[in-house]
């Protein structure tokens, strides 16, 4: 790296003298504490390139150890320092020709291990108040644009956090931009959310765990949605804030998802309890639909309908379409598992809830419901009409562009074609979604098996 940097120096300076340049790294290395030869060489060369930096370009440098991610783009490094874009994508360039910065994609950037340490020990001597003003200005950024990816992906939730007003969310074209923004930026948002935690910064850590829930829901992040939604509940709950129940509610979702049903249940009945004490009808009924969630996934579906039935009765007492709406595709759900196993009943749930979601919009909401209502309707000999169905939806959900989801998609095609008797499609799709599976990543893996096992049996002999 020292060598590197050094060639870069000179590329930069033609006319110096590699001499001079030999002669100023023994000065700095006299200087230096460290003991270690290569330790000096590499330290004398960063030394020596940072002190060629121009006094805007040298505080763009500093600032970096402020961001809270590793990779960075320019937008949230303007926003911490409170300068252009332009003026930092002008810094960024000088730094990558100066080889202190190295590109990883279009328009990110990085900062090698030493480099990092580097840059630390050169802010440790700046204003320590400043620091923090421009760290938090970084993670705020992070929050809002966040928030803005959150609305886009699902615009029809009540919100509870004050980032949401005035919020721009042009920035995103449409639901997939925003998705493949959070994908890109998950570290970073995981980091910002943990840096204000760390700072004691409680309004933007409970915030953050309300932001974050669906752009880490659709694709198989439960790990990462269960610790986001940990620290947002408990920062709300410092607070007294009224998110505490809406981030215990979605960490019971995640736990569900990483097969914790036990956890998933005793934080769920929290939240009913904290629901039931601040007398709020919509997390209520969230609150116990997510619970009964936990408790179908437990293998208890009769347990789950307790509390479905009474999570139902709160949404229409409200009158909440979308929460009447996702109730019965819940009890949809519940009516398939194999101890209820009542297809037609499930049946009659899925179209009133399919109804529902396009009655008021939410394209997603209603082919999540379809893919659901085409096994129903497979389990009732009327696989023809479940491929029908699909085969509405399956633009809608290539659109939204959830990896998550277009895996659900193609499992459920892969089934309804199985079943038709054609197994060339069915494994068509089948393999469709271990590909799906497989981009969303380690969370998927117990899904992409299934899968794969249901690939294989296709080509097993019927008996």
């Amino acid at each position: 790296m020292a060598l590197t940097i050094a060639g870069a120096h000179l590329a930069a300076h033609p006319r110096r003298d590699p001499a001079r340049l030999i002669t100023r790294l023994i000065r700095l290395a006299e200087a230096s504490t460290a003991s270690d030869p290569h330790e000096l060489s590499v330290e004398g060369v960063l030394q020596m390139s940072y002190e060629d930096l121009d006094a805007t370009t040298a505080r763009l440098y500093r600032g970096l150890a402020e961001h809270p991610g590793a990779e960075f783009t320019s937008e949230p490094l303007a926003a911490g320092l409170d300068v252009s874009i332009s003026a930092v994508d002008r810094g960024l360039g000088r730094l990558v020709e100066a080889n202190l910065v190295s590109e990883t994609g279009d328009e990110r950037y990085r900062l090698h291990d030493v480099l990092r340490e580097h840059v630390q020990a050169l802010a440790d001597q700046d204003d320590q108040d400043e620091r923090l003003t421009v760290r938090r200005r970084m993670v705020e950024w992070y929050l809002r644009r966040a928030a803005a990816a959150d609305k886009v992906i699902n615009p029809f939730p009540r919100r509870f956090s004050d980032v949401y007003a005035d919020l721009d969310t042009s920035v995103f074209d449409d639901a997939k931009a925003a998705l493949d923004w959070a994908d890109t930026e998950r570290s970073n948002l995981l980091a910002a959310q943990q840096v204000a935690a760390d700072q004691g910064w409680t309004e933007l850590v409970y915030q953050f765990g309300e932001v974050l829930w669906n752009p880490l829901r659709p694709n198989y992040a439960a790990s990462e949605l269960v610790r986001s939604q940990f620290l947002g509940a408990n920062a709300a709950a410092d607070a007294g804030h009224i998110l505490e129940v809406v981030c215990r509610t979605r960490q019971g979702f995640g736990l569900t998802n990483l097969g914790r049903h036990e956890a998933a249940v005793d934080i769920c009945t929290i939240a009913v309890e904290r629901a039931d004490e601040v007398s709020d009808p919509w997390l209520q009924s969230g609150a116990l639909s997510t619970r009964a969630r936990a408790y179908l996934k437990a293998d208890d579906p009769h347990t789950a309908l307790s509390d479905l039935q009474r999570s139902l009765t709160i949404a229409e007492e409200m009158n909440d379409a979308r929460s009447i709406a996702l109730r019965h595709r819940r009890l949809g759900e519940t009516a398939l598992h194999p101890k209820i196993a009542d297809a037609r009943l499930a049946a009659h749930h899925l179209r009133l809830a399919a109804s529902m979601f396009a009655g008021i919009g939410d394209d997603i909401g209603h082919a999540r419901t379809v893919l659901h209502l085409a096994r129903a309707l497979t389990l009732n000999g009327q696989a023809a009409e479940a491929a029908s169905e699909l085969a509405e939806i399956e633009q809608a959900v290539h659109d939204y562009g959830s990896v998550g989801y277009l895996a659900d998609l193609c499992t459920v095609l892969g089934e309804v074609h199985a079943e038709l008797g054609d197994t060339a499609e069915a494994a068509r799709r089948y393999g469709q979604a271990i590909d799906y599976y497989t981009a969303a990543g380690p969370g998927a893996d117990k899904s992409k098996a299934a899968v794969i096992d249901r690939r294989a049996a296709l080509d097993q002999p019927t008996a």
